[in-house]
């Protein structure tokens, strides 16, 4: 399943604040490879780097919940499945610190702030 290619800004929550720290901003192509358009002075080697890794990989392995109490098991999910950019952006969350959030994502966010 081809995604629609989308720009996402790349954004370091601090864990003590929570005040977003931008890094950069990538493209997700059709194919779910990131290509970097722009970094904050000094991370486009590091940006570079991460695109480069999950760029050469034609799946993602998640970790689910197994079958026996307590263990993980890997789901390997391709590039054309359904879930694949969610996946890839939490793989991004959780392995690089970074979120990648559209501007369709910030939207929802001041709308659902604003909401409280």
């Amino acid at each position: 399943m081809a995604l629609i290619p989308r720009l996402y800004s790349a954004i370091r929550l601090d864990p003590d604040t929570e005040e977003v720290m931008p890094v950069g901003d990538v493209e997700i192509d059709a194919d779910g490879r990131l290509r970097v358009l722009s970094s904050e002075p000094g991370l486009l080697g590091y940006l570079n780097d991460i695109a480069d890794d999950l760029n050469a990989r034609d799946e993602i392995t998640q970790k689910v919940p197994g079958e026996l109490r307590n263990a993980l098991e890997a789901r390997y999910v391709p590039r054309d499945a359904p879930d694949f950019l969610d996946v890839l952006k939490e793989y991004v969350s959780k392995y690089y610190g970074l979120e990648l959030r559209s501007s369709a994502d910030m939207q929802e966010e001041k709308a659902d702030f604003i909401d409280l």
